[in-house]
């Protein structure tokens, strides 16, 4: 069976790493987590339109490390088959 990723257990001892694993696979708020993370990600899509600001590269870099938080925090929530 694959695993989370390493940082959830992190300290932990193997008892509690099960049952966060069980949590993680089952719970209700880890669930709504994951879809509220796959909703931002739809929210930082970037338009051609973004280019017309003067200060479009602020922008981009802005939606660049916004994109690079939601990848890792997806990541971390993936949940393993």
């Amino acid at each position: 069976m694959k695993q989370f990723k390493e940082i959830w257990f992190r300290g932990l001892s193997e008892e509690d790493k099960k049952s966060l694993q069980n949590g993680l696979r089952s719970s209700v708020m880890a669930d709504r987590l994951r879809a509220i993370v796959s909703d931002w990600e739809r929210e930082v899509q970037i338009t051609k339109s973004d280019y017309d600001s003067p200060s479009w590269s602020h922008k981009q870099a802005h939606l660049n490390g916004m994109a690079e938080v939601i990848a890792r925090l997806q990541s971390l929530l993936t949940i393993p088959s």
